[in-house]
């Protein structure tokens, strides 16, 4: 959850195309990431490569290592 111009500034992207592939636009490594538990018991999940004309299909745990690979810890939240 962000403003229009904390998009632009920490991932370089406009709403509507945010997605974990644009942690690869912060370098200060400063966002938080955050996973609703229900969500990371699938074995895939899907996202928009920074643009919403297209889709990827990628195993969670390989979002996770990807994730690691850039720097970044991840948490996971239980919504209700």
């Amino acid at each position: 959850m962000a403003s229009l111009d904390s998009l632009a500034e920490k991932m370089n992207l406009p709403a509507g195309t945010v997605s974990p592939f644009g942690l690869l636009n912060n370098d200060e490594k400063d966002i938080l990431v955050y996973f609703d538990k229900d969500i990371v018991s699938e074995d895939i999940m899907t996202f928009h490569p920074n643009t919403n004309e297209k889709t990827i299909f990628i195993k969670t745990q390989d979002l996770f290592r990807f994730l690691e690979s850039i720097g970044f810890t991840y948490k996971f939240l239980t919504l209700r």
